[in-house]
């Protein structure tokens, strides 16, 4: 077994995980590769790219928060090298480890004691350049610095659905429904599902709710005004303008994201604790 450490170096808590981490391999004769995004607070592993993380390593752990696991997802890409995510500080609400116990679970993973859970990914196109990117939770056009309301056509498989007058437009995935999706009333959404949500941001009407598609739906989303712009960002990490000329698609990608479960919690379980959704008052 081979891993691969995507390492966010900005955590407090990194350096003792990762030092856990070095000292399990080297004593379990384990062979580790590191990315870090910078210094590293501990030494051991060899230093690799990150996109050479997937090729050289039968599994990625992505030491930090959710914005880690977000970009492991995408470092791992097609490859469907599984994923491990360790919560290092903050909320962690994708990681399945916090920063205790890390050997243990080092040691169930290696004895196979754990489960794949497949994660829907989007794929995003901007057809007139044919740029292309994949989001775990969501693509997101918004105005960015523009003060001005952004006008915006959905259409879906080549049908014209509506038009919106909004600071943008959130297309999720399950995955993504507790993150940007939550915060605009979006519904929360089980992860093991399929399918697709598109919800607008601030929008101009009463009328304007969140859609749910198929899975196997191509949205496409156009600006109507003219010689206006927008920014296309992507799991709040890659950003690009387009245009009124653009057209962008998002579409199911091809390929899940995996991520290794030791069936501690479920989903539901993880909301309680995490979100403390469906608590009431004074139960804490």
């Amino acid at each position: 077994m081979k891993l691969g450490l995507l390492v966010n170096a900005g955590r407090l808590g990194a350096g003792t995980v990762l030092s856990e981490i070095l000292d399990w391999a080297t004593n379990s004769s384990i062979e580790v590769f590191i990315f870090s995004d910078g210094a590293l607070p501990a030494s051991g592993g060899t230093a690799v790219a990150e996109a050479e993380l997937a090729s050289r390593a039968d599994f990625v752990l992505a030491l930090g928060g959710d914005g880690t696991i977000l970009r492991a997802a995408r470092a791992v890409g097609n490859s469907q090298k599984p994923i491990l995510g360790i919560n290092t500080g903050g909320l962690g609400f994708l990681a399945e480890l916090s920063n205790r116990n890390v050997s243990t679970a080092l040691d169930v993973l290696k004895k196979g004691g754990y489960q794949l859970e497949n994660r829907m990914v989007l794929q995003a196109e901007v057809k007139t350049t044919g740029l292309k990117f994949f989001a775990l939770n969501d693509v997101v056009v918004e105005k960015g610095e523009v003060r001005r309301l952004l006008r915006l056509s959905l259409s879906a498989n080549g049908e014209y659905i509506c038009s919106y007058a909004s600071d943008g437009l959130v297309i999720a995935t399950p995955t993504g429904s507790t993150a940007y999706s939550l915060s605009l009333g979006g519904p929360i959404i089980n992860p093991r599902m399929a399918l697709i949500t598109a919800l607008p941001i601030s929008p101009h009407s009463l009328a304007s709710r969140p859609l749910i598609f198929e899975p196997t739906d191509v949205l496409e989303i156009t600006l109507s005004q003219p010689e206006k712009e927008a920014l296309v960002t992507v799991d709040g990490q890659l950003s690009q303008k387009i245009t009124s000329t653009d057209r962008l698609s998002v579409r199911r990608a091809p390929h899940p994201i995996r991520l290794v479960r030791f069936n501690k919690q479920s989903f539901y379980q993880v909301l309680r604790s995490k979100l403390h959704w469906g608590v009431l008052p004074g139960e804490g």
